[in-house]
């Protein structure tokens, strides 16, 4: 068998270094290489990880100037790819490694614009990944925090779930929602699974989660010791989240049995949506690696061997 130079699979196996690299604190030489291989040979998969490593650059930039410029180069060069994927061969567009990247790409192109602040154009990459893939529970996912508290929003993380979603996104804002209508017992659920997500969040909201336990076994008449003790994991977490601090003044302040006239007045704002991590590295880290060893330039190499 030959090997082709220009064959389609090629460009597979060049995205593979370049997503995996980062992990490495190699950014830099990741820039390096995918650069040289935008001049050598554009492709939608070229232009996908070079849109996915300027995520990398712009959370690493020094300057906000800076970082605005990394996103608005991340949104050039997805939307190239993206524009171009239709006219691409029907082998290639149902490449499992291709789509998955693509998926990727949206996550990432969402993550930078949520942190931009631009949620009109989040939005509308999230629409175009939910059609991209409409099976994706991340699709789905991203859009409700994106559109959070809007109407609608509640839906596309119940359909999230449905899809099997393993993030604690969705199930934390169903909690709160919960919450907020006063279904303690339905939050307390809600929260549990958020805590227990296969993909777990970061201290600041993990903090939250548990301080909300609190307030649930609060509301339910649980016993102080055990609502306390909630808190003050949430403390141990995280010890500056100023919502996890004024709810345990709260409740240190709160009457109890017979003589509480009216429930406290707790403080139940939702999390920031910069402080959702969308998993979006480690999902790259695993992509990359696993082009690498299903690497079809690896098997042509066997099979000419």
């Amino acid at each position: 068998m030959r090997l082709i130079p220009n064959a389609p699979w090629i460009f597979f196996s060049a995205a593979a270094l370049p997503l995996t690299l980062p992990s490495q604190g190699k950014l830099d030489e990741a820039w390096e290489y995918i650069l040289l291989q935008l001049d050598s040979f554009r492709h939608p998969v070229t232009e996908l990880v070079a849109s996915i490593l300027c995520l990398h650059r712009s959370v690493t930039a020094l300057t906000q100037e800076e970082q605005d410029r990394c996103i608005e180069e991340q949104y050039g060069y997805f939307e190239r790819a993206r524009s171009a994927f239709d006219s691409l061969p029907e082998s290639q567009r149902k490449s499992h490694d291709f789509r998955e990247l693509m998926e990727l790409g949206f996550r990432a192109m969402i993550n930078s614009l949520v942190r931009l602040g631009d949620l009109a154009r989040a939005r509308v990459v999230c629409d175009r990944a939910i059609a991209f893939q409409p099976g994706s529970a991340a699709a789905w996912s991203d859009r409700g925090l994106v559109r959070y508290p809007e109407v609608g929003a509640i839906e596309d993380f119940r359909k999230a779930i449905e899809l099997g979603s393993d993030s604690y996104v969705p199930c934390y804002h169903l909690a709160h929602c919960s919450l907020a209508e006063n279904h303690f017992r339905l939050a307390h659920t809600w929260i549990e699974k958020a805590l227990a997500a296969h993909t777990p969040p970061g201290k600041r909201i993990q903090a939250q989660l548990h301080s909300w336990l609190a307030i649930c076994e609060d509301m339910l008449g649980a016993d102080r010791g055990i609502v306390e003790a909630h808190f003050k994991r949430a403390l141990e977490i995280d010890p500056d989240h100023e919502l996890v601090k004024d709810g345990y003044r709260v409740f240190l302040d709160s009457a109890t049995g017979s003589s509480r006239l009216t429930p406290p007045k707790w403080n139940m704002t939702a999390g920031k949506r910069e402080d959702f991590d969308l998993s979006v590295f480690d999902r790259q880290r695993q992509l990359g690696e696993a082009i690498r060893r299903t690497s079809p330039v690896k098997r042509e190499l066997q099979n000419v061997a």
